[in-house]
Parts: structure tokens; C-alpha cells; sequence
């Protein structure tokens, strides 16, 4: 009933998200924040990394020679009837497609309009999304799509604390089993060498936005983009892998293994993943062990439920590794 529907996103989102009324006693701990944010200048995303572009048009495409989206040659977004979408290069699993290039939007110091197609992601949700309890009884919240959504439309952010691998160790270790979930989730990014990887890692446990309710699914119907504007640290994108049908639930692959782009050297081979599911929606309690070693971090599960054959997502804290083309 849309009347025990409350606004759980404040004012913080153009489209507020929603959430039954009587879950928010759950949610005392948590605070809605639309964005990534940081403790410490070395990982905030507030900070500028970038030059803006110096297109006066109102929205940058190639043909301006906009510097944000021809630094690789190809169009990561496409517009059509109105709906500006991500290329399919990025979400098809075609393995005879190439490592699609990372994605730059116009960022702060960009002479651009706020209008501009290649804001997207920065400006947060832009459709209705509800959470609400799934209805198994076992998996806890969820998010459900407000409205029918197109195969490469942006969804939200899954925003939160950026934090270093060492608190990721200490958020970790100080869960309880069988009781506490763990939401970070650790993203890898390899551009062509062995030793050029950016690790981020993100935790939205106590603070973050509606992304942190989205379950894991062995199934699909998000897929997670890194997608930078103003800083480095990248913005972890959600966007539509398919058709998505209104009142339909979202999840995404907590490790990104079956789209295109990921680095199938990482993969746990074919050890069965314990999820809890009635469909091709699956939620599991997931735990991380972070090794010593920056470059080489190992993500681990302990979970109960169901057995499902979902091979490669035994690193999670959650584990999303991604190979882009220079």
C-alpha cells in the first residue's frame, strides 16, 4: 500500500527512495547518505584529481572533442528517445568482445551545463526504488524497481565509507557470525598490467545510500560500473543489465564474474557458493579475510542456506574485479 510508504532517502535524492514504515525500526543505526565520503584527504572523493573539459555545448559527445569522453574513443553512453543508457559494450557477456575502457564523466570544473549526458551517475537516483522485506521471510530487506526499467539505464550508487584495506580487516573481524551482515564491498581494477590495479573498497554499513540494501543474485539484473568525475576514487555504479520489470526485485553479482570485463584469473573454480534463494535471486551472509599484502587481497564466505552452483563469488567482502582497456 503506497500510504505505508515513508521516504527513507530524506532530501537527499532527486527521486526520493522509499521504504515501508514499519522497517525503519530496524534501520536505527544506519543513516542515509547519498554519496561516498571519507576520514581521512587520501581517500576522499570530494577532492578534485581531474581537468575539466572546456566544451560550450550544452551536452558533450565525440564531435565537440569533449577531453572527458574522447580520451578513449568510444561513447560509454548512448542516447536515445531521451533516455540516456550505458553502452551495452559494458554488460554484455559476448567473450568475443574486447575490456571496454573506463568510464570519465564531466566533472566540477567542466565548462559543460548541468545538463550535459555525461552527468549521470553523479547526479544519483533519478527513479523510484522501494525497500521492503522479501518475501521468503529469510533474506532480509530488499530493493524493488518503482517503475519498469530499460536494459542500461543507471540505477543508484552503492555508496558508502571509503575505507583502507586495514579497516576493512578491523570491519570485518569485529562481525558477529550468524548475525551481523557485512557490506563492504572491495573493488579491483586492472588497466592492462599486472601492476597497474586500483583497489577500492567501500563500506556502507553504518552510513551509505540505497545500494546497500540491493541482495546478491546469481541471476542478475544489475551489473556494477566504476565510473569517475571529480576524484579518483571511482563511483560504484549500478546499471541495468536487462529489462527490469516494475515491482521487480534488483540484485546484482557480488563479484561481477559474469560480465564481460571481469578478470577471470581470480576465480575460485568451480566450489559451490551457499546463498539462500527461491529463484535466480540469491542472499547469503558474506564475511572478508583481507591478506597482508595490498596487491593480493583473498575474500572468503561463510554463509548457510541453500547450495546453488555460483562459482566465483567466494571473495566478497563483496569482490568485484574488472579488466579495462588502456
Amino acid at each position: 500500500m503506497a500510504e505505508d510508504l515513508v521516504n527513507l532517502s530524506q532530501d537527499f535524492e532527486t527521486v526520493p527512495v522509499k521504504i515501508r514504515r514499519h522497517l525503519l525500526e530496524e534501520l536505527q543505526d544506519f543513516e542515509y547518505f547519498p554519496r561516498n565520503f571519507a576520514d581521512t584527504e587520501e581517500l576522499d572523493p570530494t577532492i578534485l584529481t581531474y581537468p575539466g573539459c572546456s566544451c560550450q555545448a550544452l551536452s558533450c559527445n565525440i564531435d565537440t572533442n569533449c577531453q572527458c569522453i574522447t580520451r578513449f574513443k568510444q561513447h560509454h553512453y548512448i542516447n536515445t528517445v531521451g533516455l540516456t543508457r550505458l553502452s551495452a559494450s559494458y554488460y554484455d557477456n559476448s567473450d568475443t568482445n574486447p575490456p571496454p575502457p573506463p568510464i570519465y564523466e564531466c566533472n566540477t570544473l567542466c565548462k559543460c551545463s548541468s545538463e550535459c549526458r555525461n552527468r549521470l551517475v553523479q547526479n544519483g537516483v533519478q527513479m523510484p526504488l522501494v525497500v521492503d522485506r522479501h518475501d521468503d521471510g529469510k533474506k532480509g530487506l530488499c530493493v524493488l524497481a518503482g517503475r519498469h526499467i530499460s536494459a542500461g539505464e543507471f540505477v543508484c550508487e552503492y555508496a558508502g565509507q571509503v575505507i583502507t584495506l586495514e579497516q576493512a580487516r578491523l570491519a570485518t573481524a569485529s562481525l558477529r557470525p550468524g548475525r551481523d551482515m557485512n557490506y563492504v564491498i572491495a573493488v579491483k581494477e586492472h588497466a592492462g598490467h599486472d601492476s597497474d590495479v586500483t583497489l577500492t573498497i567501500i563500506d556502507p554499513r553504518r552510513r551509505g545510500n540505497v545500494g546497500r540494501f540491493i541482495n546478491h543474485s546469481c541471476g542478475p539484473n544489475l551489473v556494477m560500473i566504476p565510473v569517475r568525475s571529480d576524484s579518483h576514487v571511482p563511483m560504484l555504479a549500478l546499471f541495468a543489465r536487462r529489462p527490469i520489470l516494475a515491482g521487480e526485485e534488483l540484485g546484482f553479482h557480488y563479484n561481477g564474474g559474469d560480465r564481460v570485463g571481469s578478470d577471470g584469473d581470480e576465480k575460485a573454480g568451480g566450489e559451490l557458493t551457499v546463498c539462500r534463494s527461491r529463484g535466480p535471486l540469491h542472499q547469503s551472509q558474506l564475511w572478508a579475510e583481507f591478506g597482508d599484502d595490498s596487491r593480493s587481497f583473498r575474500l572468503a564466505r561463510t554463509d548457510v542456506g541453500a547450495v546453488c552452483p555460483a562459482p566465483d563469488t567466494r571473495r566478497r567482502g563483496v569482490g568485484v574485479s574488472l579488466q579495462w582497456r588502456r
